[in-house]
């Protein structure tokens, strides 16, 4: 095997079981640098399952100090999740290993293995029409997985690589937010890294003047693409008008933003706000874009309402529930107002009718 295979020809040199009792079993995902599997480890009683992440450690020319890079690339991105462990909308880390990749006795670079659990993507839930494009549903995905970016930011990490297939949602439907791969401890950085359909302008900037920099504000705009993506019929800005290369080209250079098509107005304007090309005019930080998000969830829906495909159709407007409920308790406090006057009119008169009778009950007697 050549040093710069693949993880997917690296896995028959790695022995099994890892931590004693885990098995490699079928891929399931793929990155730039690294590819996922589901893993299974045999308990009494029963399997478990978690997704493991492996990373290859190598370089074509066996230069140490590309090892040494890819290696610290590797460690950084376990330190962000073990860090961020306790995050509820972060992909929970579990374990990692790193071991000596080894080919005919020789040394031939490292491999590196994250463990953590098992969760479905919601860009595939969406390819395979599985996705719950309801306003209210992408609400929560934005706040629970913006929950997650603004704890990265909280601990001076920028993401760098924010897109739909790093969205994953538990079986208990929690939101998360995962793959730190090319994730940075840092306030600002210079390196061009990113998907490019997702990528700030800032970012893509880079390319051409490398002194430039940029911040996690980078990562606020591409949140923002994914949630114009999920209320656009799953279509990015501009491409239900052309092909995906110009479409990507048009929102680099400038060229303002409709509002999604699926969106209310208020949703439509945050996501038009976290996607603005001027870095002045963007969301500075998570904790604004989310306290807008949750105003969002206060507000009725509009008259339209995506389908499962991500195209809108006309339905009714949704009642407002707070509203109704006071209007409930406004009925039940007159009712019971009433009851009481009648109960004491009923009690007075009651009295009355008593007192009468027994006042011709002492006039028949005397």
């Amino acid at each position: 095997m050549k040093p710069d295979k693949t993880a997917d020809e690296l896995v028959k040199y790695i022995p099994q079981p890892l931590w004693n009792n885990w098995y490699i079993k079928e891929k399931i995902g793929k990155g730039a640098y690294s590819s996922v599997y589901r893993a299974e480890a045999r308990r009494s009683g029963r399997n478990d399952s978690a997704a493991i992440k492996i990373e290859p450690i190598t370089d074509s020319k066996n230069r140490p100090e590309k090892i040494q890079e890819k290696r610290t690339m590797a460690e950084t991105e376990s330190a962000i999740m073990y860090k961020l462990r306790k995050c509820p909308n972060i992909v929970a880390y579990e374990d990692e290993l790193l071991g000596e990749l080894r080919v005919k006795d020789k040394s031939a670079g490292y491999y590196f293995i994250i463990r953590m659990e098992l969760l479905d993507n919601v860009y595939r839930l969406m390819t395979k029409k599985k996705f719950d494009y309801s306003e209210e549903n992408v609400l929560r995905l934005a706040i629970e997985t913006g929950t997650g970016l603004k704890a990265a930011h909280d601990i001076g990490v920028i993401h760098r690589d924010i897109k739909l297939e790093n969205f994953f949602v538990s079986p208990e439907g929690t939101y998360k937010l995962g793959d730190f791969n090319i994730s940075l401890f840092s306030s600002s950085t210079r390196s061009y890294a990113g998907t490019k359909g997702y990528m700030a302008p800032e970012v893509f900037r880079m390319k051409d003047d490398p002194e430039s920099s940029y911040t996690a504000q980078a990562d606020i705009y591409s949140f923002g693409v994914c949630l114009y993506q999920i209320m656009n019929g799953a279509k990015l800005p501009f491409q239900e008008e052309c092909k995906a290369e110009e479409a990507i080209n048009r929102r680099l250079s400038g060229e303002p933003l409709k509002k999604p098509a699926n969106a209310s107005d208020a949703f439509g304007d945050v996501i038009l706000k976290a996607c603005a090309y001027d870095k002045a005019d963007r969301y500075q930080s998570m904790d604004m874009m989310l306290a807008d998000l949750k105003k969002c969830c206060e507000v009725p829906a509009e008259n339209t309402e995506p389908d499962k495909d991500g195209e809108a159709q006309e339905s009714s407007k949704p009642l407002n529930t707070d509203l109704l409920l006071r209007l409930i308790a406004a009925v039940m406090i007159v009712g019971i107002i009433a009851a009481l006057i009648f109960g004491i009119y009923s009690i007075k008169s009651d009295k009355e009718r008593t007192e009468t009778a027994l006042t011709d009950t002492r006039e028949d007697f005397v």
